[in-house]
């Protein structure tokens, strides 16, 4: 098995961005130089000069985008990474001007002492001339900076992420308002102790183990998640990842970017079973052969619990998470099967076997936990070492590695139904041709919360969840009464897909027929979907129901000509949806408003449809600068949000969030203020205070307020 290194052709990488560097600082171009420099970081090694000199080009970009502080950090790097003596004066020289700018004078004459040494000690007659004009500068500066100080704008806030009312005695990571209940119908679920409000945290929970996606290692601390500063830092081995600080940095190598770092393409190909790898690795292989050693000794108590009767943060819980083993097609278990001896594979390869000095030979390994696979992965390993076990030692290390090979597999089971997406919100912002920020949830990275793992679910659900960096908060929506159940929804929601629909995806994926109340009184639920109105008297109908007589006002009407005629209404949309995006906004307007008279004609207030049609016509009256009429739309928008997910819900706050933007453009900042009001109350109930969006309406809201005071 080759060892695929991660760093390919890295000199000649590292030789193109730093020439490409030196030519953007030239032109003043100095985003594009952050970006090559942030490159040439990653990809040099930190054995050689050349880290040294990313770090010092990308401390002088920093210091003209006035990042001062991230400046001090790249400039301490840069000399750690023993930066060229014969240069080190300008190191010295940009850290007093950024001491200077943060008002640190003390600071800033200790730097101009050790200048001073400089300059006496040069061999060049140049460098003495360069450090002592410099210092004359500074020597004003420094006169300047005693009567004024500039301080860097970028604050750096605490968040309270504790639950509300007390910690839970039993479940350390919960509110003590849930308790743990467990009923043979139910397995193990969360029940409110006492009555709960909406807006109350119920949860905040680090996973055990997360992995961050691909698609987010340039933009995401591989080790946090959160999002990476303007001074990032890599991998000392590998171009694959950045951190946002060396303290992150050196924990994901000490936990477990050590072993995965030269395997991190082949771990990329699997999917969530790199997961299942990371919680192996993070748990330890000494840990996890005693752990099993010590299995049988658990038998007869509430899965998760310790022997205290304590449900905490450890692998424990992880493990006594539900595999559906008996539910799984025998197909999937196969591709399971062999992805986990693929994961076994790298740990072999990777020496990781090797790690622990306790033997596993004692352990039982028929005892039900791997099933039946231990055959399979004797003769793996012994392919893949490519000889017979000589001695005692290669033997202890096949016993290991049938069982750490039968805890990948179960972990690879468990994620398909436990798994979490950890996601932060995207914001496409306004500009020019589009006056209204349009918002997503993304996914960003995937983890095990054992806590939130017990929530059982429904289509109607009782919380929902938001991420602090990789901390879940888990916050009530509804008033729950004491002995309620706690509900997640697992994606299927009820007003957001039909029962059919809903039903397929939770039976294949989570192995369960829905019974929550919106799926046991659909009809109700339905009408939200498949409605339209009665043209004699406005009742609302049924298209599924098999007579055409209204039951109001008992008058025939043509169902079927009503969907035909929102077909057409369907297309119109759809028309001009395509010439929004080809910026030929007037007949894209025409086609929208064909489509409104139609839906407004036929559809009730509440329906979805009727909402998304008022959205996309603020948005083109948006772009073309008509914004009094854009607000007049979101508007309806909003309240066909409240109609449809109600007043307190999460889709009527990002309504309002858009309406307040263009009733600002539209001249109107009063109601904008009331609206981004109303929006952030929302917010704070559905997320945790520190989220992006929580933080950029409590702005929004701050400058309006001082806007309406002059």
């Amino acid at each position: 098995m080759a060892v695929p290194t991660g760093f390919g052709n890295w000199q000649e990488a590292l030789d193109n961005l730093l020439h490409e560097g030196k030519r953007c600082c030239l032109s003043s171009e100095f985003q594009q130089i952050k970006c090559d420099e942030d490159r040439s970081v990653q990809f040099a090694p930190s054995s050689m000069n050349d880290l040294a000199l990313a770090y010092g080009n990308r401390s002088a970009v920093l210091f003209h985008q006035l990042q001062y502080q991230e400046c001090l950090t790249d400039i301490t790097r840069a000399m750690e990474a023993r930066f060229p003596t014969e240069s080190i004066h300008k190191l010295h020289i940009r850290r007093c001007r950024c001491f200077l700018k943060l008002g640190r004078t003390i600071d800033a004459r200790a730097e101009m002492d050790i200048l001073h040494l400089l300059a006496d000690k040069a061999d060049s007659k140049e460098t003495k001339e360069i450090i002592s004009q410099e210092l004359k500068k500074l020597e004003k500066d420094l006169i300047d900076a005693d009567t004024q100080l500039i301080v860097n704008t970028q604050a750096h806030c605490e968040f309270d992420l504790s639950v509300s009312h007390e910690q839970n005695d039993i479940l350390v990571q919960a509110s003590s308002a849930i308790c743990l209940k467990m009923s043979s119908s139910q397995g193990r679920f969360l029940e409110a102790k006492y009555d709960i409000s909406a807006g109350d945290t119920l949860i905040v929970e680090r996973p055990f183990a997360a992995v961050l996606l691909p698609d987010h290692y340039s933009t995401h601390c591989h080790n946090c998640f959160v999002r990476l500063p303007v001074n990032p830092i890599g991998c000392q081995r590998c171009s694959h990842v950045l951190f946002c600080h060396e303290d992150c940095r050196d924990v994901s190598w000490r936990t477990f970017h050590s072993v995965e770092c030269p395997y991190l393409d082949i771990l990329h190909s699997v999917g969530i079973a790199h997961l299942a790898l990371r919680i192996v690795v993070t748990a330890g292989l000494r840990f996890l052969l005693e752990f099993l050693q010590d299995e049988k000794q658990r038998s007869g108590r509430v899965p998760g619990l310790t022997p205290e009767g304590r449900y905490e943060r450890n692998y424990l819980t992880v493990f006594d998470l539900m595999t559906h083993t008996d539910d799984m097609m025998l197909d999937d278990l196969f591709q399971y099967s062999l992805t986990a001896a693929l994961l076994l594979g790298i740990l072999v390869h990777s020496g990781w076997l090797d790690s622990s000095s306790t033997s596993p030979s004692q352990l039982d390994t028929h005892n039900g936990i791997l099933h039946g696979w231990e055959e399979k992965f004797t003769r793996f390993l012994k392919f893949i070492k490519d000889e017979e076990a000589e001695d005692e030692q290669d033997e202890e290390e096949a016993q290991a590695g049938i069982v750490v090979g039968g805890l990948l597999l179960r972990h690879i089971q468990q994620l398909v139904c436990n798994a979490h997406a950890i996601t932060t919100l995207q914001t496409t912002q306004a500009d020019k041709e589009n006056a209204v920020q349009l918002q997503s949830q993304v996914r960003i990275a995937t983890a095990i919360y054992p806590t939130a793992s017990l929530m059982n679910h429904s289509c109607d659900p009782t919380i929902i969840s938001s991420f602090h960096k990789d901390i879940l908060v888990v916050k009530s929506i509804k008033d729950i009464s004491a002995g309620g159940e706690i509900f997640n929804c697992y994606g299927p929601h009820w007003k957001r897909m039909k029962l059919k629909e809903r039903q397929e995806i939770l039976k294949t994926q989570y192995f369960f027929d829905c019974q929550c109340e919106p799926c046991l009184k659909e009809e109700d639920g339905m009408k939200i979907w498949d409605t339209v109105l009665c043209q004699t008297c406005g009742n609302s109908m049924s298209v599924q129901q098999k007579a055409d007589v209204c039951s109001n006002c008992h008058v025939t009407c043509d169902v079927a000509a009503m969907l035909s005629e929102l077909q057409v209404g369907d297309k119109h949309f759809t028309e001009g949806i395509q010439r929004m995006e080809f910026d030929d906004h007037q007949r894209a307007m025409s086609s929208l408003e064909a489509c409104l008279k139609i839906r407004e004609k036929l559809l009730t207030p509440d329906h979805h449809d009727l909402g998304q049609v008022h959205d996309a016509m603020a948005q083109c009256f948006a772009m073309t600068g008509q914004y009094g009429l854009a607000a007049d739309h979101l508007s309806l928008s909003v309240t066909s949000a409240e109609a449809m997910f109600g007043v307190s819900s999460l889709e009527v706050a990002r309504e309002l969030h858009k309406m307040a933007e263009v009733q600002v453009s539209a001249g109107r900042p009063a109601e904008a203020l009331t609206s981004a009001t109303r929006a952030l109350q929302l917010a704070r109930t559905h997320y945790v205070e520190s989220s992006d969006w929580v933080q950029e309406l409590l702005c929004f809201q701050m400058a309006l307020s001082k806007l309406l005071a002059k």
